[in-house]
């Protein structure tokens, strides 16, 4: 009986799967590595986003200002009802982006924008 024992043994032995390449759980320093990865991968993307908002700032502030008379003339050239011109003109002074939006768009398509961009208590 000594040798089935023997024999016993050295097949539960013989059971237990030997750790391989293929094994699901990745070793430490792959894991290590594919975190360093990732994080210089997310690294590179907040530096391409930061690029692109300083890009961005950039170019609005090389745009020329709008002179109040240009923006007076455009208000004058929609053709407005009285107060209305002048709401539209104090708003346009105030607000750049909306200018710059207003004077982007077609110019048949201004007196419409215009009443879409100014707040709808004026």
């Amino acid at each position: 009986m000594e040798a089935n024992e023997l024999h016993d043994q050295s097949q539960t032995t013989n059971d237990v799967p030997a750790p391989n390449v293929y094994s699901e759980a990745p070793a430490p320093s792959r894991n290590k590595k594919s975190k360093h990865e990732h994080l210089e991968g997310m690294t590179g993307m907040l530096r391409g986003g930061m690029d692109n908002l300083a890009g961005a700032i950039n170019h609005l502030s090389s745009l020329p200002p709008i002179s109040e008379t240009e923006i007076w003339n455009m208000m004058e050239d929609l053709d407005l009802e009285s107060g209305m011109d002048t709401n539209a003109y104090i708003f346009l002074c105030q607000n750049a982006s909306a200018c710059r939006i207003l004077i982007g768009c077609p110019k048949e398509q201004h007196k419409n924008l215009l009443s879409q961009l100014m707040p709808k208590d004026n």
